[in-house]
This record gives C-alpha cells, sequence and structure tokens, in this order.
C-alpha cells in the first residue's frame, strides 16, 4: 500500500510522453522580456555596450602606433561573442565538378552538341586584310564561347 501512495504522488509525466502545453523551448519568460524592453527603453542593449566595449579597447589597442596585443584579444574575443547575433551562419556547400572523365556518354553528347550549337550561331569573320577588325558583335560573340 505504501507504494501505491508513492507512486500516485510523484509529479511529472511518464518517460516518453509527449509534452502538450506549457511555453515553448526559446521562448523568452516574462521577466527576460521585462528586463530586455527596459533596456530597449534606456536606449543601449547588452549587445550594443559589448559592441561599443569592442570598438573603443580596439582604438586603444591602436593608440600610440603599436598594437596593444592583450586589449587587441579582449576585444577579438568581444568580437568573436558578438558576431554569432550579427552574422549569418554559413551553411555547407557542396560542389559538384563535372569533367570529361567524370561524365556519362549521353551527358558528354549532349554538352558538346550545346557547344557546337552556340558555335553555329556565331557569325562567320571572313577573310581579312590587315587594314579590316572584326566588328565588336564578332568581338563579343566570341568572348561568349566558353
Amino acid at each position: 500500500m505504501e507504494q501505491i501512495k508513492q507512486i500516485s504522488r510523484s509529479r511529472g509525466r511518464p518517460k516518453g510522453l509527449v509534452k502538450t502545453g506549457g511555453r515553448k523551448k526559446g521562448v523568452a519568460n516574462k521577466r527576460t522580456r521585462e528586463v530586455v524592453e527596459a533596456a530597449e527603453r534606456q536606449g543601449i542593449t547588452p549587445l550594443e555596450v559589448q559592441l561599443r566595449t569592442m570598438r573603443e579597447l580596439w582604438s586603444r589597442a591602436h593608440a600610440n602606433g603599436e598594437m596593444d596585443i592583450a586589449l587587441a584579444e579582449k576585444a577579438c574575443q568581444i568580437a568573436r561573442d558578438c558576431a554569432v547575433y550579427i552574422h549569418p551562419k554559413l551553411s555547407a556547400v557542396t560542389a559538384t565538378i563535372e569533367t570529361v572523365h567524370t561524365m556519362s556518354g549521353e551527358v558528354l553528347a549532349l554538352r558538346l552538341a550545346q557547344a557546337f550549337d552556340r558555335l553555329d550561331r556565331l557569325p562567320l569573320i571572313e577573310a581579312m586584310d590587315d587594314d579590316d577588325a572584326p566588328t565588336e558583335e564578332v568581338v563579343d560573340a566570341v568572348d561568349v564561347v566558353p
């Protein structure tokens, strides 16, 4: 009987049961919102304080014509801390490079056909004397062909 009373007094939901209500994860609670709003009303946010401090340290580090390494390192640390709030993270990019050796026969044939088609659309260059020069259109068209 003692065990039944202990089980019924336990709080929380059983392990594995999905959360069904309450504050969403990552949403600021009332106290956090109040602090942020108060800082905004005063006209300065924690990020602005960090940025101003970083700029001041950086200018002092270069003030005498010689760099003060300790101050520069402090400025760099603050910059590193602020960067996540200012600059978006870069996502990984996968580059696919095709060469003649990696292309299938069908793809290679299609690419060659496209290249020959572009060549067929170029104006013909007639035999020229030394005085003659190709027109700008011909030069531009030749530059377009990869």
